[in-house]
């Protein structure tokens, strides 16, 4: 059996001011950016076939308790089933910075493992791709 491996989904990068980081991406790797239709401010920069970075102002990570305002960029990875990696995370000697949160185009859950990296995990939500095509 081909043992299946979660895929490296997108880099949440913070920024002071959503609009003057999204000119910034545009001009330097002509990235367009989009706002998603979620609970927060936050603009999904589209590199081409996947979008695999994204830009949140420290205010929301601060607003919605994601992780301390000092931490760099988290990179997330894609799985199928969030609930299912907390307890394993917990018993592996991780901790849960923010436990299982839903906006609307998902789920996330944000983590630090044994060497004190932050991590994401991000589960999509069915309805995703009509979503973000909105």
């Amino acid at each position: 059996m081909k043992k299946q491996i979660n895929p490296y989904v997108h880099l949440e990068i913070p920024v002071d001011n959503i609009q003057r980081a999204q000119s910034f991406y545009e001009q330097v790797f002509h990235w367009s950016g989009k706002k998603l239709p979620i609970p927060m401010d936050y603009v999904m920069l589209d590199e081409g076939e996947d979008s695999r970075a994204g830009l949140i102002s420290r205010e929301e990570r601060e607003k919605f308790k994601q992780t301390p305002v000092n931490v760099g960029p988290i990179s997330y990875f894609f799985v199928k089933s969030i609930e299912s990696y907390e307890q394993k995370i917990k018993q592996s000697g991780g901790t849960i910075i923010t436990p299982t949160t839903d906006v609307r185009a998902g789920k996330f859950l944000i983590f630090k493992d044994t060497e004190d990296n932050i991590v994401g995990l991000w589960q999509q939500a069915h309805d995703y791709e009509n979503l973000i095509k909105k």
